[in-house]
């Protein structure tokens, strides 16, 4: 088993809903939801927009590994409605599902794979400190490699 730090971030339609549309789509398909943190509003990134975001961050008990996890959290994307603009471009999105954090608990000492940072906001690690478990070193240790 691992434990994901995810964020889930909306503009689009009812941005409540998405939200909470996203949480039992992760419960259904993804694993096991072990703590939600209060929704945020922010600003969009990248991209001019009026429509402001909001975001929450989901810790989740999962038996994924980083990159099928990914492809679920893609998969539930699209399941939603999420449209992807070209590459490298920002849009607005009904739903946008990120991995901040990944860390593998199979014993042994995790690699450098299995602990990094997805995400590349420095802002999401306040996000997932409020109702999750990352403590002070890795939400530091993250928010470095963040700004490499």
């Amino acid at each position: 088993m691992a434990e994901a730090h995810l964020l889930l971030g909306s503009n689009l339609g009812d941005r409540l809903k998405n939200l909470e549309k996203a949480r039992d789509y992760l419960s259904k398909y993804v694993g096991t939801l072990k703590g939600v943190s209060q929704v945020f509003i922010t600003q969009p990134w990248g991209f001019e927009c009026q429509d402001m975001f909001y975001n929450q961050a989901v810790l989740i008990d999962t038996e994924y590994f980083p990159k099928e996890l990914l492809l679920k959290l893609k998969n539930i994307e699209i399941l939603m409605g999420r449209i992807k603009p070209r590459k490298d471009s920002y849009a607005s999105r009904i739903i946008d599902i990120d991995i901040i954090f990944y860390e593998a608990r199979t014993g042994g000492s995790p690699s450098e794979d299995d602990r990094a940072p997805f995400c590349a906001r420095a802002f999401v690690a306040t996000f997932s400190s409020q109702e999750t478990s990352l403590t002070q070193e890795n939400i530091e240790g993250v928010a470095g490699r963040m700004r490499r």
